[in-house]
C-alpha cells in the first residue's frame, strides 16, 4: 500500500498495522490532504497573517475554517458511521483543540 504524501513513514512501520488499520489511516490522510490541504493552498493563503479590523471579519474567516474542518470530518467514513448526536457532541466538545491543532497546518 502507498502512503499518502501527507505520511511519512517508513515503509516497514505499516508492517504493524492490520491491512483494515491501513486503509483506515488512508482514508484519514487523502480526506485531509483533500480538504485541509487544499485549502491551505487556496482559501487560507493568508491564515492567520491577515490583521482584521473587527469581529465580525475574523468570525467570517473563522466561519470558514469550521466549515473545512467539518467537512474533512464527514469525509471520514468512520465519522460517518456514527449517529448523528455522537457527531455533534464530537464536533461541540472538541472543535477547539481541532482548531488549534490544524491552525498551524492550515
Amino acid at each position: 500500500m502507498q502512503s499518502p504524501s501527507l505520511l511519512h513513514m517508513p515503509s516497514r512501520s505499516f508492517q504493524y498495522l492490520s491491512s483494515s488499520d491501513q486503509v483506515i489511516l488512508t482514508n484519514i490522510f487523502h480526506a485531509y490532504e483533500n480538504t485541509c490541504t487544499v485549502a491551505k493552498n487556496t482559501t487560507f493563503e493568508n491564515f492567520p497573517a491577515i490583521q482584521h479590523t473587527s469581529m465580525h471579519a475574523f468570525i467570517n474567516e473563522m466561519s470558514s475554517v469550521i466549515q473545512t474542518t467539518i467537512e474533512y470530518l464527514t469525509l471520514i467514513p468512520e465519522f460517518n458511521n456514527l449517529i448523528m448526536d455522537d457527531k455533534v457532541r464530537l464536533i461541540k466538545n472538541h472543535m477547539g483543540t481541532i482548531l488549534h491543532i490544524n491552525e498551524p497546518l492550515l
